[in-house]
């Protein structure tokens, strides 16, 4: 496995808008998939690209997708534990390898909460530093108050690796760029690009339902 890091936004930032220009237009054919999904239901986008449907009844609403790389897993947003626990089951139906990277496109309770389930599966959690430091100033897992949605055996689970700009994960056989974008939905918004298949995780970015596009974040733009 190949992991690098941009080392300097200056240089770097064109190219990554022109690559996030060009994978969001890719979602010109992603979308229809997604919008004629069940909630929670499992689509193979490619080989070893998986995508799960959220559910926005059941409080599940981020979708979940993983890339199935030669010896481990990258898995795109955890959601909360509750979806977490259904996400890492339907893993488990496309492979057996282990889950050793999760990334989360941003800070949100419906992107991060669902952490520490992957994190005690064996998963460590890849974040962009402004995302990570949005986690660790938000109070939002220890002042949580739904009694229908309780956070029963997870914990605040935060990131173990860090990347400014751009990650890559890249083993031969599956590429996985991880791009911060943001400012925009918060501070540290990233998207998972996939250069070979030309499929985008895009997080809350780019959405399918009215009001996901919202600037009410303190750190959106």
């Amino acid at each position: 496995m190949v992991m690098s890091q941009a080392p300097s936004l200056r240089i770097h930032r064109r190219e990554f808008l022109t690559r996030a220009c060009v994978a969001l237009l890719c979602l010109v054919i992603i979308f229809p998939l997604a919008a004629h999904a069940e909630p929670g239901a499992v689509q193979k986008l490619a080989p070893g690209v998986f995508v799960w449907q959220g559910d926005r009844d059941k409080r599940e609403p981020a979708n979940c997708m993983w890339v199935i790389f030669k010896d481990y897993v990258v898995v795109i947003d955890a959601n909360f534990p509750w979806a977490a626990h259904e996400i890492l089951t339907k893993i488990k139906e496309t492979t057996e390898k282990p889950i050793r990277y999760v990334l989360n496109t941003h800070y949100h309770s419906d992107h991060s909460f669902g952490n520490s389930i992957f994190t005690d599966a064996g998963a460590t959690i890849v974040n962009s530093e402004a995302t990570d430091a949005e986690n660790r100033d938000s109070k939002g897992f220890a002042t949580w108050n739904d009694a229908a949605h309780p956070l029963t055996g997870a914990h605040q689970e935060y990131a173990s690796i860090t990347f400014s700009d751009r990650l890559v994960f890249d083993d031969g056989t599956q590429r996985v760029e991880m791009i911060r974008l943001g400012p925009a939905h918060s501070k540290g918004d990233s998207v998972a690009y996939l250069p070979k298949q030309r499929i985008v995780a895009t997080g809350d970015l780019c959405v399918t339902w009215g009001f996901g596009n919202n600037v009410g974040d303190p750190g959106a733009s």
